[in-house]
């Protein structure tokens, strides 16, 4: 069964990822780009690929030390989940060594913390820190760009489909087909 436009809106997003691929270090300099007030959802989406909607139900963060090296066990509830499709809830463990999870451990205190923002206000400050990033980039970074993202390199590490599907918070490997390219 095919959705109208959904091929092309698949596409574009695909295009869009290969063209800031030529950009060098683009995604550092798009998290630079983006304000205080929004870095840790930015981060969150930057590393987990998790949905505008998902960060406003509230995504909590954990810092441990698995066997003497810090980890973040990042926690999503999940949206867009019916019986057949979505994960209600998924927990990813994300080592400390990018610069958003080294950002994010550096803001939790007390060994936890809450992340949640509106997800208008999110897509908003994506468009705003990619244009600030990318002066002149004629195409619109949104949180859903790193969800794609994230997703090509996943498939470009050969990671199997079924985890794919785990870390993107669906059900079906067939859902995250859409998502990115190897």
């Amino acid at each position: 069964k095919t959705i109208t436009g959904l091929s092309s809106i698949l596409s574009s997003k695909r295009r869009l990822i290969s063209k800031l691929a030529y950009i060098k270090d683009w995604q550092a300099k798009f998290f630079e780009s983006v304000t205080e007030k929004h870095k840790k959802a930015t981060a969150l989406c930057m590393l987990t690929g998790a949905r505008p909607s998902e960060i406003a139900r509230g995504v909590e963060i954990t810092l441990v030390k698995k066997n003497n090296i810090p980890v973040l066990i990042i926690r999503i509830l999940g949206s867009k989940i019916t019986e057949t499709s979505g994960q209600p809830e998924r927990i990813l463990y994300v080592s400390v060594s990018r610069p958003e999870s080294l950002y994010l451990a550096k803001t939790i205190t007390q060994g936890k913390q809450t992340i949640l923002t509106h997800p208008a206000n999110l897509c908003a400050a994506f468009i705003k820190a990619g244009r600030k990033a990318f002066p002149g980039f004629p195409e619109t970074i949104t949180p859903y760009v790193f969800r794609h993202q994230l997703a090509s390199q996943l498939k470009a590490a050969e990671i199997d489909p079924a985890t794919i599907a785990k870390i993107l918070g669906h059900q079906a490997t067939e859902s995250q087909q859409a998502y990115g390219y190897a």
